[in-house]
Protein backbone atom coordinates (compact mmCIF):
# COMPACT_ATOMS: atom_id res chain seq x y z
CA UNK A 1 0.00 0.00 0.00
CA UNK A 2 0.86 3.34 -0.54
CA UNK A 3 0.20 6.49 1.73
CA UNK A 4 -1.86 9.20 0.04
CA UNK A 5 -2.59 11.37 2.55
CA UNK A 6 -4.35 11.57 5.65
CA UNK A 7 -8.00 11.28 6.23
CA UNK A 8 -8.53 11.81 9.99
CA UNK A 9 -7.32 11.01 13.57
CA UNK A 10 -9.32 9.68 16.78
CA UNK A 11 -8.62 8.98 20.27
CA UNK A 12 -7.96 5.50 19.04
CA UNK A 13 -6.25 5.84 15.74
CA UNK A 14 -4.79 8.11 12.51
CA UNK A 15 -6.71 7.17 9.23
CA UNK A 16 -5.17 7.32 5.83
CA UNK A 17 -5.79 7.37 2.14
CA UNK A 18 -3.93 4.64 0.25
CA UNK A 19 -3.73 3.25 -2.91
CA UNK A 20 -2.28 -0.75 -4.10
CA UNK A 21 -2.67 -1.58 -7.59
CA UNK A 22 -4.63 1.22 -8.46
CA UNK A 23 -7.19 0.78 -6.06
CA UNK A 24 -8.14 3.55 -3.15
CA UNK A 25 -8.56 2.54 0.48
CA UNK A 26 -8.85 3.84 3.91
CA UNK A 27 -6.49 2.52 6.62
CA UNK A 28 -6.59 3.25 9.87
CA UNK A 29 -3.15 2.96 12.20
CA UNK A 30 -3.50 2.03 15.70
CA UNK A 31 -0.77 2.05 17.74
CA UNK A 32 0.32 -1.38 20.22
CA UNK A 33 2.05 0.04 22.58
CA UNK A 34 1.88 -1.78 25.28
CA UNK A 35 1.95 -5.82 24.20
CA UNK A 36 -1.21 -5.95 26.61
CA UNK A 37 -3.07 -3.76 24.25
CA UNK A 38 -2.73 -6.15 21.10
CA UNK A 39 -5.45 -8.30 22.53
CA UNK A 40 -7.97 -5.23 22.68
CA UNK A 41 -7.28 -3.85 19.07
CA UNK A 42 -7.71 -7.12 17.40
CA UNK A 43 -11.49 -7.34 19.11
CA UNK A 44 -12.05 -4.52 16.75
CA UNK A 45 -9.96 -6.30 14.12
CA UNK A 46 -12.14 -9.57 14.31
CA UNK A 47 -15.57 -7.67 15.03
CA UNK A 48 -15.58 -5.67 11.60
CA UNK A 49 -14.10 -8.41 9.71
CA UNK A 50 -17.41 -10.79 10.27
CA UNK A 51 -19.73 -7.96 9.33
CA UNK A 52 -21.20 -7.87 5.69
CA UNK A 53 -23.99 -4.80 4.50
CA UNK A 54 -24.07 -1.84 2.42
CA UNK A 55 -24.60 0.15 5.00
CA UNK A 56 -21.63 -1.01 6.77
CA UNK A 57 -18.04 -0.33 5.87
CA UNK A 58 -16.18 -2.97 4.51
CA UNK A 59 -13.10 -4.25 6.03
CA UNK A 60 -10.43 -5.09 3.44
CA UNK A 61 -7.70 -6.44 5.55
CA UNK A 62 -5.18 -5.74 8.59
CA UNK A 63 -1.30 -6.41 9.13
CA UNK A 64 0.98 -5.69 11.86
CA UNK A 65 3.76 -3.09 10.87
CA UNK A 66 6.02 -0.52 12.89
CA UNK A 67 4.09 -1.77 16.07
CA UNK A 68 0.98 -0.65 15.07
CA UNK A 69 -1.70 -2.79 13.61
CA UNK A 70 -3.25 -1.21 9.84
CA UNK A 71 -6.59 -1.87 8.69
CA UNK A 72 -7.53 -1.59 5.37
CA UNK A 73 -11.47 -0.90 4.95
CA UNK A 74 -13.16 0.78 1.88
CA UNK A 75 -12.66 4.33 0.94
CA UNK A 76 -15.44 6.62 0.97
CA UNK A 77 -14.96 9.46 -1.13
CA UNK A 78 -17.96 11.66 0.38
CA UNK A 79 -16.25 12.11 3.77
CA UNK A 80 -17.71 12.00 6.93
CA UNK A 81 -21.48 12.94 7.57
CA UNK A 82 -20.52 15.31 10.22
CA UNK A 83 -18.63 17.57 7.39
CA UNK A 84 -21.34 16.71 4.69
CA UNK A 85 -24.20 18.08 6.64
CA UNK A 86 -22.32 21.48 8.16
CA UNK A 87 -20.94 22.13 4.22
CA UNK A 88 -24.08 21.65 2.40
CA UNK A 89 -27.87 21.88 1.96
CA UNK A 90 -30.41 19.15 1.43
CA UNK A 91 -33.97 18.36 1.31
CA UNK A 92 -36.06 17.16 3.59
CA UNK A 93 -35.70 13.73 1.06
CA UNK A 94 -32.33 13.57 0.90
CA UNK A 95 -32.21 13.83 4.70
CA UNK A 96 -35.50 10.97 5.06
CA UNK A 97 -32.91 8.55 2.87
CA UNK A 98 -29.94 9.13 4.93
CA UNK A 99 -31.18 8.67 8.17
CA UNK A 100 -33.19 5.24 6.63
CA UNK A 101 -29.70 3.93 5.51
CA UNK A 102 -28.45 4.75 9.23
CA UNK A 103 -30.92 2.62 10.74
CA UNK A 104 -30.51 -0.66 8.28
CA UNK A 105 -26.83 -0.07 9.10
CA UNK A 106 -27.84 -0.11 13.10
CA UNK A 107 -30.54 -2.82 12.48
CA UNK A 108 -27.68 -5.20 10.66
CA UNK A 109 -25.52 -4.72 13.51
CA UNK A 110 -27.77 -5.83 16.50
CA UNK A 111 -28.71 -8.75 14.03
CA UNK A 112 -25.42 -9.57 14.56
CA UNK A 113 -25.17 -9.07 18.18
CA UNK A 114 -22.74 -6.57 17.52
CA UNK A 115 -23.19 -3.04 19.98
CA UNK A 116 -21.82 0.01 18.20
CA UNK A 117 -21.28 2.12 21.05
CA UNK A 118 -19.73 5.25 19.32
CA UNK A 119 -22.65 6.05 16.95
CA UNK A 120 -21.83 9.71 15.49
CA UNK A 121 -21.84 12.02 12.41
CA UNK A 122 -17.81 11.54 12.32
CA UNK A 123 -18.33 8.05 12.47
CA UNK A 124 -20.70 7.68 9.28
CA UNK A 125 -18.86 7.78 6.42
CA UNK A 126 -20.51 8.85 2.76
CA UNK A 127 -19.56 7.02 -0.51
CA UNK A 128 -20.80 8.74 -3.83
CA UNK A 129 -21.21 6.61 -6.45
CA UNK A 130 -23.68 6.03 -9.83
CA UNK A 131 -26.69 4.75 -7.44
CA UNK A 132 -26.34 8.43 -5.30
CA UNK A 133 -25.24 8.59 -2.00
CA UNK A 134 -24.39 5.97 0.22
CA UNK A 135 -23.90 6.13 4.45
CA UNK A 136 -21.86 3.67 6.00
CA UNK A 137 -21.08 2.92 9.35
CA UNK A 138 -17.69 3.00 10.84
CA UNK A 139 -14.96 2.51 13.61
CA UNK A 140 -15.50 -0.07 15.64
CA UNK A 141 -13.07 0.44 18.23
CA UNK A 142 -15.47 0.96 20.83
CA UNK A 143 -17.61 -1.78 19.15
CA UNK A 144 -18.43 -5.42 21.70
CA UNK A 145 -20.18 -8.48 20.96
CA UNK A 146 -22.77 -8.82 22.94
CA UNK A 147 -22.18 -12.73 23.44
CA UNK A 148 -24.56 -14.51 25.28
CA UNK A 149 -26.15 -11.36 27.32
CA UNK A 150 -29.73 -10.70 27.22
CA UNK A 151 -30.93 -7.40 25.58
CA UNK A 152 -32.13 -6.16 29.43
CA UNK A 153 -28.52 -7.07 31.07
CA UNK A 154 -26.29 -4.05 31.35
CA UNK A 155 -22.87 -4.79 29.10
CA UNK A 156 -19.88 -3.37 31.27
CA UNK A 157 -16.46 -2.55 29.83
CA UNK A 158 -17.11 0.98 28.16
CA UNK A 159 -13.97 3.19 29.52
CA UNK A 160 -15.81 6.97 29.73
CA UNK A 161 -13.38 9.20 28.90
CA UNK A 162 -14.41 12.86 29.76
CA UNK A 163 -12.17 14.61 26.82
CA UNK A 164 -14.97 13.16 24.28
CA UNK A 165 -17.97 14.75 22.56
CA UNK A 166 -20.62 13.11 24.62
CA UNK A 167 -23.24 14.73 22.56
CA UNK A 168 -23.94 11.88 21.07
CA UNK A 169 -24.02 9.14 24.14
CA UNK A 170 -26.36 7.72 26.25
CA UNK A 171 -26.37 8.61 30.08
CA UNK A 172 -25.84 4.78 30.88
CA UNK A 173 -22.13 4.92 29.16
CA UNK A 174 -20.84 7.17 31.83
CA UNK A 175 -21.17 4.17 34.48
CA UNK A 176 -20.21 1.76 32.38
CA UNK A 177 -23.93 0.01 31.38
CA UNK A 178 -24.66 -0.77 27.90
CA UNK A 179 -27.12 -2.16 26.06
CA UNK A 180 -28.51 -2.36 21.80
CA UNK A 181 -30.71 0.50 23.33
CA UNK A 182 -27.63 2.55 24.00
CA UNK A 183 -27.30 2.49 19.90
CA UNK A 184 -30.48 3.56 19.93
CA UNK A 185 -30.41 6.66 21.66
CA UNK A 186 -27.25 7.89 20.09
CA UNK A 187 -29.18 6.93 16.68
CA UNK A 188 -31.95 9.49 18.39
CA UNK A 189 -29.23 12.01 19.00
CA UNK A 190 -28.27 11.39 15.17
CA UNK A 191 -31.09 12.08 13.63
CA UNK A 192 -31.85 15.23 15.78
CA UNK A 193 -28.86 16.47 14.58
CA UNK A 194 -29.56 16.21 11.32
CA UNK A 195 -32.06 18.32 11.37
CA UNK A 196 -31.20 21.05 14.02
CA UNK A 197 -27.99 21.21 12.19
CA UNK A 198 -26.60 22.99 15.29
CA UNK A 199 -22.42 22.98 15.67
CA UNK A 200 -20.01 23.89 18.44
CA UNK A 201 -16.26 23.78 18.21
CA UNK A 202 -13.91 21.24 19.23
CA UNK A 203 -10.30 20.86 19.97
CA UNK A 204 -8.52 22.88 17.08
CA UNK A 205 -11.46 24.53 16.30
CA UNK A 206 -12.92 21.63 14.51
CA UNK A 207 -16.88 21.98 13.76
CA UNK A 208 -18.87 19.47 15.63
CA UNK A 209 -22.85 18.80 14.62
CA UNK A 210 -24.53 18.90 18.12
CA UNK A 211 -27.80 17.79 18.66
CA UNK A 212 -28.67 20.65 21.39
CA UNK A 213 -30.90 23.67 21.06
CA UNK A 214 -29.26 27.00 21.45
CA UNK A 215 -30.90 30.09 23.64
CA UNK A 216 -32.01 32.63 20.58
CA UNK A 217 -32.77 35.00 23.57
CA UNK A 218 -34.15 35.66 27.07
CA UNK A 219 -37.81 34.64 26.65
CA UNK A 220 -36.67 31.50 25.26
CA UNK A 221 -34.71 28.66 23.18
CA UNK A 222 -34.60 28.15 19.33
CA UNK A 223 -37.47 25.47 18.33
CA UNK A 224 -36.56 22.83 15.27
CA UNK A 225 -38.93 22.74 12.43
CA UNK A 226 -39.50 18.79 11.50
CA UNK A 227 -42.27 16.76 10.74
CA UNK A 228 -44.34 15.30 13.43
CA UNK A 229 -43.18 11.88 12.74
CA UNK A 230 -39.86 12.69 12.35
CA UNK A 231 -39.83 14.31 16.19
CA UNK A 232 -41.72 11.34 17.42
CA UNK A 233 -39.29 8.91 16.21
CA UNK A 234 -36.46 10.57 17.55
CA UNK A 235 -38.56 10.19 21.21
CA UNK A 236 -38.88 6.51 20.70
CA UNK A 237 -35.25 6.40 20.79
CA UNK A 238 -34.41 8.43 23.51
Amino acid sequence: YTIVSGLGAGAFGKVFCATKNGNKYAIKKVAIGQPENFDKIMKEVNTHKKLSHDNVIKYYDDFNFYNAVWIVMEYCNGGDLNLFMLNSSSSYGILFNFIQQICRGVDYLHSQQVIHRDIKPDNIMICNGPCGWTLKLADFGLARVWGNFSNQSPFYGFNYDPRRPFYYSAPELANGNVTFKSDIFSLGCVILAIFSRTCVSWIGGKKLLAPYITIQNAFGVQVIQIAHATESHIYICM
